[in-house]
């Protein structure tokens, strides 16, 4: 099959309806890609929990497919077959699914023909490496073996699954930005700052899941620790809102922490930010987020721990601290916060390392290449 464009099923247990973030970013910039070598890449999604979303989601992506794959039904594999026999696809890309999903083993017997390829996305608590006796090690390697390749978005996620000794044909897949949607542009920087009364202000963005794993507590400890000028911008939703919400109004300082819930375009709160913080407990798989920060040319405070310092460079591109750990956190927020200098400097540098590596003109070859491979 030398030769062959790429045709991919990229099927994403995500609902693209709510936000237009950086990985939906990614996907449509692959569609591009694979379009221009004579290919497809048609996604699958989730589908969309309301109508008012469903017609998002169509406008989003028109050739797109929605698809609860969640639980397993003959005639969402029968609907996934006839997809893939009436656009060629030659190609199976799993992203946010349990490897050994039904339907992965399914589209082994029904489609034999097809490439699998399943991309590791997923954050990990201690033990982050798992072991297992050798007759599961065995069937789990049997098991695996329908995959034509098994990627991680980062160096960290690949040696933990090599370490585990099971996973078939290894590889890693970083994720990309966008270097001109996430930009640096000063004239929204003053308007949204004066718009929201913070142009005297140091502003630290939190962007992310609203989730004990990714440390939003320890900011908020830190937060005692820190000038009264400085003040906290927390986006995203997640089960620890409402908690999170009454501890900085019984702590006294709601003035000061501002919960903007999802929000369908970040740019502008990166592009009016001082600071971005990624203060996570668990070991992030990557952490795009802090990619986002650099390439809006911001200095980034983010836990030493998982993926994270693959896309944050200490003293370079912003400044890690140990995850947990609150005195530490505040210590290197007080650093940036007293130094601006210091924070031009760290913001300047990571939005070259965005161009430089984590562009769409960088990134986009090189994932093409890893279908190439697969044909």
């Amino acid at each position: 099959m030398s030769g062959t464009p790429p045709r991919v099923l990229f099927v994403s247990a995500l609902d693209a309806s709510q936000k237009f973030g950086s990985f939906e970013e990614e996907i449509t910039a692959m569609m591009a890609a694979c379009a221009e070598k004579g290919g497809l890449l048609l996604p699958v999604f989730m589908p969309p929990q309301d109508s008012g979303a469903a017609a998002r989601f169509t406008a989003l992506w028109p050739t797109s497919i929605a698809v609860d794959l969640w639980s397993f039904d003959l005639a969402r594999l029968r609907k996934l077959r006839r997809l893939i026999l009436d656009h060629h696809i030659n190609i199976v890309h799993w992203n946010f699914y349990d490897v050994l999903n039904p339907y992965y083993v399914s589209l082994r017997a029904v489609c034999p023909w097809v490439r699998q390829c399943f991309t590791d996305h997923f954050s990990r608590t201690p033990p982050v490496v798992r072991s297992y006796p050798p007759l599961k090690r065995r069937a789990k390697q049997v098991l695996l073996s329908g995959y034509s390749r098994t990627l991680g978005v980062s160096e960290f996620v690949v040696s933990c699954l090599r370490e585990e000794g099971i996973w078939p044909r290894l590889g890693r897949v970083w994720h990309f930005v966008n270097p001109e949607r996430f930009a640096p542009d000063a004239a929204c920087r003053q308007e949204f700052r004066k718009q929201h009364r913070v142009a005297d202000k140091i502003v630290i963005l939190y962007v992310g899941q609203l989730i004990p794993q990714k440390g939003i507590e320890t900011l908020l400890d830190a937060m005692r620790s820190l000038p009264e000028h400085a003040v906290v911008w927390i986006l995203g939703e997640g089960g620890s809102r409402t908690n999170l919400e009454s501890r900085v109004v019984r702590e006294g300082f709601p003035h000061r922490v501002t919960f903007w819930g999802i929000q369908d375009r970040t740019e502008p709160f990166f592009q009016a930010a001082d600071i971005a913080v990624c203060p996570s407990i668990w070991h992030e798989a990557a952490g795009l987020v802090n990619l986002e920060a650099a390439a809006s040319g911001l200095p980034v405070v983010a836990s030493d721990i998982g993926g994270i310092p693959e896309f944050v460079a200490d003293r370079v591109t912003g400044l890690l601290h140990r995850p947990g750990d609150t005195a530490h956190l505040a210590s290197r927020l007080n650093t940036l916060i007293a130094d601006e200098a210091l924070r031009r400097r760290f913001g300047a540098r990571g939005r070259e390392r965005a161009m430089n590596e984590f562009s769409p003109t960088v990134a986009i070859p090189r994932n093409m290449a890893i279908y190439d491979d697969l044909l």
